[in-house]
């Protein structure tokens, strides 16, 4: 029975078959077909970085741990469709399911010195099945990117107070632009995944927290020294007006930056993951003689 390496203990329930085997004629050599039908739960950390435009590469792993090198797994000559994806209706809703990758390849594990001091190992085939999925971002663009873009140009409009005679209320209407936006964070949070370093999104609310942050601070420097310029004001106005689609523009660019780099996870096998260091395994898969195959 082979391994599954990434799923929670106790939580596989298989049905394996009686193999059955046959004589390949052709190439001289016996090929055996078996039939396992599983049920389980797999694990798999998700990398955020760019989230909400993040895609995800979910492996699930097989190894055949036998001690016999000439036994390989293989794919099938006689299957023409060797992955067939069955997205169940409500599962994964803010995800769409992309063509997966079926992997087979093979690993060599250390054991142990022989005799005369040489280590020794073991070959176990493996086979990787990768499952794509895509996040749809533009729920997060309209609820979260736009509302908040909203309420930065909002909090700019505070310029157009008198800078002396309404200092007080500027103050009023700069902080209540402020709560504005933590009560927007707290609402949003249930959104937001709780991940220990900073995704995409959360740098760009924190970006617009900062822009009406300082907001307030202009507004408490020009009140407390006096500055009653029409001219001044209508270029402040006209700077922090213009900072909201600057901002928008900044980030659009990075989230295409982002989008085009997620998206070569859909289309990438073990090797490229590798070398893209997207994918950090202790354990490095030797490419086998099997081709690769692609359910398109």
């Amino acid at each position: 029975m082979p391994k599954f390496l990434n799923s929670q203990s106790g939580s596989m329930i298989c049905d394996i078959s009686t193999p059955s085997i046959a004589l390949d004629e052709k190439k001289m050599r016996l090929v055996g077909s078996q039939t396992m039908a599983c049920n389980g739960t797999f694990c798999e950390i998700l990398e955020l970085n760019n989230f909400p435009v993040d895609c995800q590469d979910l492996p699930i792993h097989l190894r055949f741990e036998t001690h016999r090198p000439q036994i390989r797994v293989m794919a099938s000559s006689e299957v023409t469709e060797l992955v067939r994806i069955i997205h169940a209706p409500g599962a994964l809703p803010e995800f769409d399911v992309k063509p997966p990758i079926l992997e087979f390849g093979s690993i060599d594990k250390f054991v142990g010195i022989s005799y005369n001091l040489k280590p020794e190992k073991v070959t176990f085939s493996e086979v990787t099945l990768r499952l794509k999925v895509q996040r749809k971002h533009f729920f997060y663009i309209y609820k979260i990117v736009f509302v908040l873009s909203l309420i930065q140009l909002c909090a700019s409009s505070v310029f157009c107070l008198s800078p002396v005679d309404n200092f007080s209320d500027r103050l009023s209407y700069s902080s209540t632009m402020l709560l504005t936006v933590v009560a927007f964070q707290f609402v949003v949070s249930s959104f937001v995944p709780a991940v220990d370093y900073l995704t995409l999104l959360d740098k760009f609310i924190m970006t617009v927290t900062a822009h009406v942050v300082i907001i307030m601070l202009i507004c408490c420097i020009i009140g407390y020294s006096g500055l009653d310029n029409d001219a001044l004001n209508i270029v402040i106005l006209l700077l922090n007006v213009l900072a909201t689609p600057g901002i928008l523009i900044v980030f659009y660019f990075k989230g295409q930056d982002a989008l085009k780099f997620e998206r070569l996870k859909l289309v990438a096998n073990s090797i490229a993951l590798k070398e893209a260091n997207i994918e950090q395994e202790a354990e490095v898969i030797t490419s086998a003689s099997s081709p690769l195959y692609v359910q398109k």
